[in-house]
């Protein structure tokens, strides 16, 4: 499913913004940050001033099937088992409403990992001259929560090209760079 995420994506350009742009964005009133972690991601720590408008949810059947998940999840990699949100742009609009987000702001939607839509590496190194375009690794990007939302909101929330935008780096370079971040609730 991810290299076609990927290529509605590419076709669509979406734009990525780092974390400087983001902030003076959010400062200016021109976007909003919205939060596709899980809820108890986003209670745990977020960007200051950020929706949540999770992507995933916690696993809610009662059956077999969703049983094993939990406990697997649990017992074995010490995790919560999740699911992808069905009403995540439903939900996301709603979010946006009840936090008096008004229409024309921008999106800046994140996650922890951030993601990329760029194809081919630059490996680290000092001169950091050799870039890999063929690079298997990298042949659609690098896949994240917050460019699967952003699709969903392109593609089936009705929004535009430029409404919607990327945090590169997610949560954890916003947090690197020393921009504000809220804690528990």
């Amino acid at each position: 499913m991810w290299p076609v995420i990927h290529a509605e994506l590419t076709k669509r350009k979406l734009q990525s913004v780092d974390a400087a742009a983001a902030l003076k964005l959010q400062q200016g009133g021109k976007a909003v940050l919205v939060d596709c972690r899980p809820e108890y991601e986003f209670l745990r720590q977020r960007v200051a001033g950020s929706v949540s408008a999770p992507l995933f949810r916690e696993v809610q059947g009662k059956g077999a099937w969703d049983n094993i998940k939990r406990a697997v999840m649990a017992v074995g990699l010490a995790m919560t088992a999740t699911e992808r949100n069905p009403d995540f742009v439903e939900d996301t609009k709603a979010a946006l409403a009840a936090a008096g987000v008004r229409r024309g702001t921008k999106l800046i939607l994140y996650c922890g990992l951030g993601g990329t839509i760029e194809v081919g590496v630059k490996p680290w190194a000092p001169n950091r001259t050799k870039e890999f375009k063929d690079d298997p690794e990298r042949m659609f990007g690098r896949e994240s929560r917050s460019l699967k939302a952003c699709h969903d909101l392109l593609v089936e929330g009705g929004y535009r090209n430029g409404d919607v935008l990327h945090l590169k780096g997610g949560i954890g370079q916003w947090r690197f760079d020393g921009f504000p971040i809220e804690a528990g609730e």
